[in-house]
């Protein structure tokens, strides 16, 4: 099975692919349809390791919006957003690319149902715990 170091370099592989404008970006040197095509397979090999590893769903939507198919990537948001109920930001992350997919696809009020549920996943978060969790890691830290 990959490691989820393994799982955020192909991560962090899709977004360099998709390129931000600034420098040389990944799609210089690959194809993409090449890139997002064996990104896909990867994905896919992980879901069969692990039918419940969410961020191969995400990863794997990631890789279909790159190969325009559609249909696909909002399969696998879905799965993710029913998978995810326990992750709230996932979550909200998942209906999020659903809705890019379904404005890429001119399915605007289902594009609008999802931001509303990804905005109202993240308007129910506690965000207290997470500053909570961060103040004790960042003092763990600072005593070593």
């Amino acid at each position: 099975m990959y490691s989820s170091y393994q799982w955020s370099f192909y991560g962090l592989y899709l977004k360099a692919a998709k390129g931000n404008g600034e420098g040389r970006t990944w799609s210089e040197v690959f194809d993409r349809a090449e890139l997002y095509g064996s990104c896909s397979i990867l994905f896919t090999e992980a879901i069969g390791l692990d039918p419940e590893n969410i961020s191969a769903y995400m990863g794997r939507a990631e890789a279909y919006v790159g190969l325009k198919q559609y249909d696909d990537a909002k399969t696998d948001y879905t799965t993710a957003i029913e998978k995810a109920v326990e992750q709230p930001h996932t979550r909200a992350e998942a209906y999020v690319g659903r809705a890019e997919v379904n404005e890429v696809t001119n399915a605007n009020e289902a594009a609008l149902s999802d931001y509303e549920s990804a905005q109202n996943i993240l308007d129910s978060i506690d965000w207290s715990k997470f500053k909570e969790i961060t103040e004790q890691m960042l003092k763990a830290l600072q005593e070593k």
